[in-house]
């Protein structure tokens, strides 16, 4: 099973761009939750969008003229960051791009929260009106638990996983930490 790398980077330039933060409310929201002004949020997401635009030439510098063929590795755990609005998309692209799976822990705070829950709804919503069985393994490529920390750390000390951690460097060694300890 799986999925393509060209079906995806396609798939996130055709229709998961319809549904990112297209909205004044949720702009809006994003702009409150981020205590930017609207206009440097908007200037922020059309800079990704701008990169999800032209994701296939991003996926062919990084897998090679002939496109790659990329095989999945491990899955990947992502603790995105709070203090950003663009990130959480960034990351969750390259999760999808490197064809492996992938548990997401949101931010509990701020933008970083809403942005990532909004990228996976607007990738459910496009892989459902797309049809396509074969983008249909990209509903369960991303998961997100939205738990506290006391309650996830426990879970994540997993042997072979790739780890992607956003924070401070306190919070980065308490998590460090955490994990060793459960491992």
């Amino acid at each position: 099973g799986g999925y393509a790398n060209g079906s995806v980077a396609e798939h996130l330039q055709s229709h998961v761009l319809e549904h990112l933060f297209n909205d004044d409310h949720d702009l809006d929201t994003l702009a409150l939750l981020s205590g930017s002004p609207r206009s440097f949020v908007e200037s922020n997401l059309d800079a990704i969008k701008e990169w999800m635009r032209n994701i296939d030439r991003y996926h062919s510098a990084w897998a090679g003229r002939d496109g790659g063929s990329l095989l999945p590795t491990k899955p990947v755990i992502a603790i995105m960051p709070s203090n950003s609005e663009v990130e959480p998309i960034y990351i969750a692209v390259h999760v999808l791009l490197s064809r492996n799976p992938a548990l997401i822990r949101p931010s509990m705070r701020y933008a970083g929260a809403s942005t990532s829950l909004h990228f996976v709804r607007a990738l459910g919503m496009a892989i459902a009106e797309s049809n396509d069985p074969a983008l249909a393994a990209l509903h369960g490529a991303i998961s997100v638990l939205n738990l506290p920390a006391e309650q996830y750390l426990q879970h994540l000390a997993v042997d072979g996983w790739n780890y992607v951690l956003f924070g401070s460097d306190d919070t980065v060694q308490r998590v460090e930490q955490r994990l060793a300890k459960e491992g």
